[in-house]
């Protein structure tokens, strides 16, 4: 997204004083948002929405920093998703293509936190894994 003069910046706060996200306006309709965690400030999310609706890119981060999953979107409807593992090695078992698949979300500690399927863009059917569940890791 480009800058233009009709950019404006929007920061809320936890209670704590921590900033929660950062709000950038782009125009009228083209947004991006970047979460920021409560207890380290560590990067969470950046989220890009157009028309109130995630658009484009949206990527989610371990507490290191590196990448945990990355999706895109298109008119609020999940097209393609990927998750890693925090060494980087991507998840096998997350396949989404074409708005249809299943995501198999990890969790901080290694394991797997969540197993959904993507159903026309939409999340459905997800289960909690509590506690999270171990996959045996392919060679």
């Amino acid at each position: 997204i480009s800058s233009s003069k009709h950019k404006r910046r929007i920061v809320q706060y936890y209670d704590s004083g921590a900033v929660r996200y950062i709000n950038d306006l782009f125009g009228q309709k083209k947004e991006v948002y970047t979460f920021y965690r409560e207890d380290d400030g560590s990067l969470d999310e950046i989220a890009n929405y157009e028309n109130n609706k995630p658009e484009g890119k949206r990527e989610m981060f371990y507490r290191s920093g590196k990448l945990k999953t990355v999706s895109y979107y298109s008119k609020g409807k999940i097209v393609s998703m990927e998750e890693f593992e925090e060494n980087g090695a991507k998840v096998s078992e997350t396949k989404v293509e074409n708005g249809n698949g299943r995501w198999l979300g990890c969790s901080p500690d290694g394991g797997y936190c969540c197993d959904c399927l993507v159903v026309n863009g939409k999340l459905k059917n997800c289960k909690n894994l509590n506690p999270p569940k171990q996959v045996e890791k392919k060679r």
